[in-house]
């Protein structure tokens, strides 16, 4: 599996530390927050601007996919909720060489943004507006090529892509200019709701290897179906949203 990276997340690092670096990170760390009168020394890693971190500027949907030597996190095996029908693991396609990845319509998605922002707490619950916390993720683009779903189109690609190589069609690049305007003017309308745009679209656009394609364990003849060139089914392409997901919970406001 590879990773998604730019930076590293505190919370996305899987390798071993050993235990006498582990014991003086804990000490240094403990001498900053417990002495008293020092303000604490540890802000959010990142913000969205508006937090006044020092590292502002830092952006975590931009990156590259990298290798990450202690992936992949799970398998088939692990992990009991992958569906079988976009399992390519499970049949590894022959196309898979590198497990060690790590990164509609105006209207229907205006209504549906501004209802999420604007919903009435939960019935029997009195609820704060100001906590409630809607997070939009941005398009997944396909990577069909040489026809769509149903025109014999494929997604052959074995390996990730680097930035400005992948082209994203008309049609999602417009759906994308909408997700980005419309939420915009649901967080306006929001009065006090968090809301959050997850912009994974770039980094699932450089993995058009994460793709089932052919390779399902339900399709058998693997050479006379229907290519699967939307969803995903290797490790490292949802592993990066989960990841970008964990940490604007954490450290975005708005």
């Amino acid at each position: 599996m590879k990773k998604f990276h730019e930076i590293k997340l505190p919370y996305t690092t899987h390798c071993a530390i050993p235990a006498a670096l582990l014991l003086v990170t804990c000490l240094v760390i403990l001498a900053f927050v417990v002495l008293p009168g020092r303000e604490p020394l540890l802000p959010p890693l990142l913000t969205d601007g508006h937090g006044g971190g020092n590292l502002s500027s830092c952006n975590i949907f931009k990156g590259e996919w990298v290798p990450d030597p202690c992936a992949p996190r799970y398998t088939t095996e692990t992990c009991p909720v992958i569906h079988g029908n976009y399992d390519c693991m499970r049949c590894l396609a022959a196309n898979v060489t590198d497990l060690t990845l790590r990164y509609s319509l105006r209207m229907a998605f205006q209504t549906a943004l501004r209802a999420a922002a604007d919903a009435p707490p939960g019935a029997g619950r009195r609820r704060s507006r100001s906590r409630r916390t809607v997070v939009v993720r941005t398009l997944s683009p396909s990577h069909y090529e040489n026809g769509t779903w149903n025109e014999d189109g494929d997604c052959a690609l074995a390996r990730s892509l680097r930035r400005g190589v992948w082209e994203m069609k008309a049609v999602e690049k417009d759906m994308y200019a909408i997700q980005a305007e419309e939420f915009g003017a649901a967080r306006r309308a929001s009065e006090g709701t968090r809301m959050l745009l997850l912009d994974a679209t770039e980094a699932m656009a450089l993995r058009p290897d994460a793709h089932p394609s052919k390779y399902r364990p339900w399709q058998p003849d693997r050479f006379n179906v229907l290519r699967d060139c939307l969803h995903w089914c290797l490790p490292g392409a949802m592993d990066a949203c989960n990841d970008m997901l964990l940490h604007m919970l954490l450290h975005y406001r708005n």
